[in-house]
């Protein structure tokens, strides 16, 4: 009788293990939310609610789409007549998040190869797969403390803006009252120098020179892993251009003047490049995604390396300069024929057309979560040195750790204390905050050895 009653008992406990979790897709871009909505939908797994209040796990996204060019049945026609057709980008960010709306689990999709027509299915199809295998790697509990907000201390900081949507973000989520501007690495630097904010951020390690010129011991806190980008204005292209570092050094060094040129042109055959005039767009100010461009084209260009060269700010050859990865990104959107150089979420955000760049492998790459987490793979001992122009076939080779610099000073302060506790929870947390926001988290080496 005791083997009977057991019978249905552990039929129970299977069933119970078997039910689907129930997720809530929180309301964002129509077509968007439609697609993942019905992605999931196919998915047993997981069953999509029509109320948070029933749900065990939400889902937040965000995304956009937009018309990056036309491709014409006459491949003789280079822009839109009556047969073009129209070819679409974007991209999808979503954020799993449990009852407590904490992030357990983020992600940011761009379009893979697809029917031009089918962009809010390509990209719903590229984020659901990971979505529902995120939901079954955590927990549905809800177990975990709550962030609410913390008041007392307010923290002052200062510096770069190739970090700024994720520090933002990473602000707001800890609730505590944390006052950054970004005014780019260099200003940032000298801010922390004359002790004018708590706290520092920059996309440029400091130099043992620069470390002991400082009033006070600073430590490198690595936060996340961003890429800098080439993005371009160019009537009439559908397809996405691709630069060798031969092309790009070319340009910026002032060698490269028209778009036809056959540098440009061999490694773009099926693209009609205008004989036109090319404008390049820099930075302005002393900025961290000028460090690491300049980087990469030192690390590729002898003639950029011995010329220009490797920092904050350079003696730009040629072009015009735009203030913060904003004004680079808007200067390039209103100027026909031009290229520059932004951080990779930028040029989502604002819609413009970002090149893919051949890598050391000699593939070209386009940035992308997995392409700044495969140039990752290659980091060194020391979280200093640079990763630009890394080994790996799918490597993005325009990448680089972002930094908090952070002075040794009395712990016993109550701003010390929230710095300390913001930097614990920046290292745990707020790590699955990163990929929605278009920046690969940190390896789990690299949190470790700084949290120690």
């Amino acid at each position: 009788m005791a083997g009977l009653i057991a019978i249905p008992v552990l039929t129970a406990a299977l069933l119970l293990a078997q039910a689907p979790t129930r997720l809530y897709v929180e309301p964002f871009d129509g077509a968007l939310h439609d697609q993942l909505v019905e992605q999931l939908k196919k998915d047993s797994r997981v069953a999509v609610v029509d109320s948070a209040a029933d749900a065990q796990m939400l889902v937040a996204g965000s995304g956009q789409t937009w018309i990056k060019g036309y491709l014409s049945a006459n491949p003789r026609v280079r822009y839109r007549n009556s047969d073009a057709q129209p070819v679409y980008t974007g991209y999808l960010s979503v954020e799993l998040k449990d009852k407590r709306r904490q992030t357990v689990w983020s992600w940011l999709a761009t379009p893979g190869r697809f029917d031009p027509h089918d962009i809010n299915r390509n990209l719903a199809e590229r984020v659901a797969p990971r979505l529902v295998a995120a939901v079954a790697a955590h927990s549905t509990d809800g177990a975990g403390s709550a962030l609410s907000s913390r008041g007392g201390a307010a923290l002052t900081a200062a510096g770069a803006t190739f970090p700024y949507p994720l520090y933002q973000k990473w602000f707001d989520s800890f609730g505590a009252d944390i006052r950054y501007s970004a005014v780019g690495s260099s200003a940032g630097i000298e801010a922390l120098r004359k002790g004018a904010v708590d706290f520092a951020a920059s996309d440029m390690p400091l130099s043992d020179e620069l470390l002991a010129s400082m009033p006070f011991k600073v430590r490198h806190v690595p936060t996340a892993i961003g890429g800098v980008v080439p993005i371009y204005n160019v009537a009439g292209l559908a397809q996405d251009l691709r630069f060798t570092p031969e092309a790009l050094a070319g340009i910026f060094l002032g060698r490269i003047h028209r778009w036809d040129d056959p540098v440009l042109k061999t490694a773009n055959p099926r693209a009609a490049l205008p004989a036109r005039e090319i404008t390049a767009v820099h930075r302005a100010d002393g900025s961290g995604t000028t460090f690491i461009w300049t980087g990469y084209l030192s690390a590729v260009s002898d003639a950029w390396k011995s010329g220009p060269g490797h920092g904050l700010t350079v003696q730009w050859p040629v072009g015009n300069s735009a203030q913060g990865n904003e004004g680079v990104a808007e200067l390039v959107r209103k100027t026909p024929d031009s290229i520059g150089y932004v951080e990779y979420i930028y040029a989502l955000q604002n819609q413009l057309n970002y090149g893919s760049v051949r890598n050391r492998a000699g593939r070209f790459v386009q940035a992308s979560l997995e392409t700044l987490t495969a140039a990752a793979a290659s980091m060194p001992g020391d979280v200093r040195a640079p990763i630009v122009n890394a080994p790996g076939a799918n490597a993005y080779p325009i990448a680089s750790f972002t930094y908090l610099l952070i002075p040794e000073r009395p712990a016993d302060t109550p701003q010390r204390k929230m710095l300390d506790e913001f930097l614990r929870w920046m290292l745990t947390s707020g790590q699955k905050e990163c990929a929605a926001l278009g920046y690969a988290s940190l390896p789990a080496a690299v949190a470790h050895k700084a949290m120690q």
